[in-house]
């Protein structure tokens, strides 16, 4: 049995029968987190779309997840062009699916929920950056946007490539999935991997040729409210006394505070 790496959750591989399984254990504070009926649900959607990884056990009570081993693979290396490629591509299948749910993940009341569970932010122009983000999303739901079931969290050690094809297998851990604007899940993407702004702007122009101002506004602005609300999120893990090391935790905060700018001058 070995563990694998998750910022969430206890991940293990383990072996039965000489067949391997992915276990999944949800880490500590996970249940203030994340709602496992929704997951469970959102699983149901998806099943027969050939996009995740096959569920064999749920427990909608614990979040205790078992599901088939996807071998012979690698997580995209976000230095790697091709890999990038491949991820965007991905993203935007599921999209085009255009798939439904009855929740949504909702920006503002999510960086509320976690600022109330991490209680007061080291940061000392925390404040000033949040209402900037508000101004931000007030706008952002002033648009008329089509919004479908999103991954929310599709980075790149979600999405699983095959080492023979070079096709994407899967794209698995659908904890935060449920309805939202697509470029959300673009946002997601570029702010984990840690990209620089030629980077988000190459990722944009991957996912669409189309690209018009209020494409531009509601990319930036995703990416700064998207930084505050997993500045948050590492914030109260950080209390949890689990902590991430490097700079991931900061370059969200980071994110916030740049990207912030660059949405407003879209306005």
């Amino acid at each position: 049995m070995g563990e694998i790496f998750s910022m969430t959750n206890t991940t293990k591989l383990i072996e039965l029968d000489k067949k391997k399984y992915i276990l999944r254990i949800p880490g500590k504070g996970t249940d203030k987190l994340i709602n496992r009926q929704q997951e469970y649900e959102v699983y149901q959607l998806i099943k027969d779309y050939n996009i995740s990884d096959k569920i064999l056990f749920f427990d909608k009570d614990t979040g205790i997840k078992i599901t088939k081993f996807i071998g012979n693979c690698h997580n995209v290396n976000p230095q790697n062009m091709n890999d990038v490629k491949l991820a965007i591509k991905t993203i935007r299948k599921l999209h085009d699916l255009n798939l439904h749910i009855n929740f949504e993940f909702n920006l503002k009341e999510r960086i509320n929920f976690y600022e109330s569970l991490m209680k007061k932010s080291k940061y000392h122009d925390y404040n000033e950056i949040k209402q900037r983000i508000f101004k931000l999303i007030d706008n952002v739901d002033t648009l008329q946007i089509n919004k479908c079931l999103c991954h929310i969290d599709p980075n790149q050690d979600n999405i699983l490539i095959d080492n023979n094809t070079n096709e994407v297998k899967a794209l698995v851990d659908w904890e935060y999935a449920a309805m939202q604007d697509p470029l959300v899940d673009l946002a997601m993407f570029v702010i984990y991997a840690g990209y620089d702004k030629n980077m988000i702007d190459f990722v944009l122009k991957q996912y669409t040729e189309e690209i018009p101002e209020n494409v531009i506004f509601r990319y930036y602005a995703y990416i700064a409210i998207c930084g505050l609300l997993w500045s948050n999120w590492c914030e109260y893990k950080n209390q949890l006394g689990q902590c991430f090391g490097g700079t991931y935790e900061l370059s969200q905060y980071n994110y916030a505070k740049q990207y912030s700018r660059y949405a407003e001058d879209y306005l």
